[in-house]
């Protein structure tokens, strides 16, 4: 229900779509004022919503920005996969960024889908909508330097659940989703 629902909720312009790569579905996130920084990520569940969260309007005319509340991560992946229901915020740097910005973009990209859950709750008469989700963090930096493999600078063993224990990626190419959302 709630996949059906940010389908309809969601502009298209502002969502991405899921291609087809060795019978799976991938999706092919670039950074908005990169093009040429991208992330393939592959093995994605068919169902997921793909959204672009630099799309919401920008609020510096309506929040003061004194604590860099109007940032955002790029993308937001929102997917029902194995009985597990993920919402997945990534942010994406072409070189290196500071943590604490990476932090306040993943901050700033939940509140976003805050706001959406409450619109699907109030005007799509969806009261558990958005429920029982995990939440996952991801940053990519060095997104334009292709390499032949990833390296993950964040141990594995540990959840990232919050944008201070983002996993952080360095020179992705492609990424499996599964290991995104780990455990």
């Amino acid at each position: 229900m709630t996949i059906g629902i940010l389908n309809q909720m969601i502009h298209l312009s502002a969502r991405v779509d899921l291609t087809e790569r060795y019978s799976k579905s991938s999706v092919i996130l670039i950074e908005p004022q990169a093009p040429d920084s991208m992330v393939e990520i592959r093995g994605i569940p068919d169902n997921a919503v793909v959204i672009k969260m630099d799309k919401f309007p920008d609020l510096r005319n309506f929040l003061s920005n004194s604590r860099h509340e109007c940032s955002r991560a790029d993308f937001a992946i929102i997917a029902e996969s194995n009985k597990k229901k993920i919402v997945l915020f990534i942010e994406m740097k072409k070189t290196k960024a500071k943590e604490c910005e990476l932090i306040e973009q993943l901050h700033g990209a939940r509140c976003v889908l805050t706001y959406c859950e409450e619109v699907g709750k109030r005007f799509y008469n969806c009261r558990d909508f958005l429920a029982g989700y995990e939440y996952r963090y991801v940053s990519f930096c060095r997104t334009s330097i292709r390499k032949t493999g990833s390296r993950t600078i964040l141990k594995q063993n540990k959840r990232h659940d919050t944008p201070e224990k983002m996993l952080k990626i360095s020179f992705p190419n492609n990424i499996q989703f599964n290991h995104l959302i780990g455990g």
